[in-house]
């Protein structure tokens, strides 16, 4: 009866995986089409409106003034939202395998090789 109860818990651990792999995969897809369209745009914007790409703001042309100064935060946003939600796809999941151990068994020990925090990082070194 003990070895049914691993598998099942194996192949629930394996459908969270999963989960988390289709959900950073999703994740990442929309942050690079978002960085395409950007890419992409710049080039087509210029293409299809040179006179309104030409128009001086503050001193620069539209396309410079999106290139030298613009781009990099734009970047830096969409790479702190990547960060962000990726770490929130893995906490959901840490949070599921935690649940998932007390349910079964009573004990809290999560089967990973990495801590989930600094406390577990403690605690295992000790």
């Amino acid at each position: 009866m003990n070895e049914i109860q691993d598998d099942t818990a194996s192949h629930e651990y394996a459908d969270e995986v999963y989960r988390v792999m289709r959900k950073q995969a999703a994740l990442g897809l929309r942050v690079a089409a978002v960085f395409v369209v950007l890419i992409v745009g710049l080039p087509l914007y210029n293409m299809y409106w040179p006179y309104a790409a030409s128009v001086p703001v503050l001193g620069f042309t539209r396309t410079w003034l999106f290139l030298g100064v613009a781009f990099f935060p734009i970047t830096w946003l969409l790479s702190a939202y990547f960060v962000r939600e990726s770490d929130r796809i893995e906490s959901d999941a840490a949070k599921f395998v935690i649940k998932r151990n007390e349910a079964g068994s009573g004990n809290a020990h999560v089967p990973s090789t990495m801590p989930l925090t600094d406390k577990d990082a403690e605690e295992g070194s000790k």
